[in-house]
């Protein structure tokens, strides 16, 4: 009887200890189950947060010009599709300035096109040097650059676009042993009731176009 009495305890002990440890290997599993879920998590929300930066580094770059960091026509589309809607909606005035380097192939030609894209960096640094933070400025495209300002009447545009034009022609640009000196065309135009995003654009490059085929390094206005 005795034996009997103490085979059974000896198999409760033993299922008490193979029970426990179980509870130990699952006690185990899920805090190892806890921690990947931990590292999961982290890893998830370090993929979201790195998604979103390079969906708003893409979305940046597609808006901005490679060489001179201006923005390109992209943004111009859409800042002044906005700047139009202020217009209409608060009677908020908008000017517009177009500018051409003169003779800019001919710098192109003599001292190269690595030369070419340093005039074409100092030109948007001038700009951006001269610019407000309201203000947007473009590249349009080669050696053709914009600058939207809003809230801004046709007479302050053209006191604008006059600073613009002498910072250019004092400016100088070093390249090798070189000196490069250049000069701008501008065209001035604001924006009016009767008028459409294409239209200022469109009378803008006209008062540009006048100021090139008229000597250059001037200014011409569209009222």
């Amino acid at each position: 009887m005795s034996d009997k009495l103490n085979i059974s305890e000896e198999n409760c002990t033993t299922e008490s200890s193979d029970q426990e440890k179980k509870i130990i290997a699952l006690e185990l599993q899920l805090k190892e189950s806890r921690e990947t879920i931990r590292k999961l998590l982290e890893n998830t929300r370090w993929t979201a947060d790195r998604h979103e930066d390079l969906v708003k580094g893409l979305a940046q770059k597609s808006e901005e010009d490679h060489l001179t960091g201006l923005a390109n026509r992209n943004k111009m589309d859409s800042f002044l599709t906005n700047e139009i809607a202020q217009f209409e909606r608060c009677g908020r005035p908008l000017s517009l300035v177009m500018m051409d380097l003169d003779h800019f192939k001919n710098i192109n030609d003599t001292y190269g096109h690595p030369a070419g894209d340093e005039v074409l960096k100092f030109i948007s640094a001038t700009i951006k040097d001269s610019i407000r933070k309201t203000d947007l400025a473009i590249r349009y495209g080669g050696e053709e650059f914009m600058a939207i300002l809003p809230n801004t009447s046709h007479e302050e545009a053209q006191i604008f676009a006059k600073r613009i034009k002498e910072n250019i022609e004092q400016g100088v640009i070093k390249w090798e042993d070189k000196t490069i000196k250049i000069t701008a065309s501008l065209g001035v135009a604001e924006f009016k009731k009767d008028d459409t995003k294409d239209s200022l654009i469109h009378k803008t490059d006209g008062a540009l176009y006048t100021s090139k085929t008229e000597g250059r390094n001037r200014i011409t206005h569209i009222q």
